[in-house]
């Protein structure tokens, strides 16, 4: 009875740039990271599919329509 009910809204401009800002350098951060300590075949899309599937989750979270359109892009 106190829960908050989330509405299917969109994302803004601005917060599409942070999002997309973030999931960048999350991706360099990650890249850094698997490349460094790890001996992973492909660090690279390895690290972009971690750090945007987290964009894409949030934005499911949130209930933002736009967040389909992050997972078609992490998927592919």
């Amino acid at each position: 009875e106190q829960r908050t009910v989330l509405k299917i809204s969109r994302v803004r401009p601005g917060e599409l740039a942070v999002l997309v800002a973030s999931g960048l350098a999350f991706t360099g951060l990650a890249y850094w990271y698997y490349s460094t300590f790890t001996d992973a075949a492909s660090p690279f899309w390895d690290s972009f599919n971690t750090a945007f599937s987290l964009v894409a989750q949030y934005l499911l979270n949130t209930k933002r329509l736009e967040n389909w359109l992050f997972w078609i892009g992490v998927d592919v």
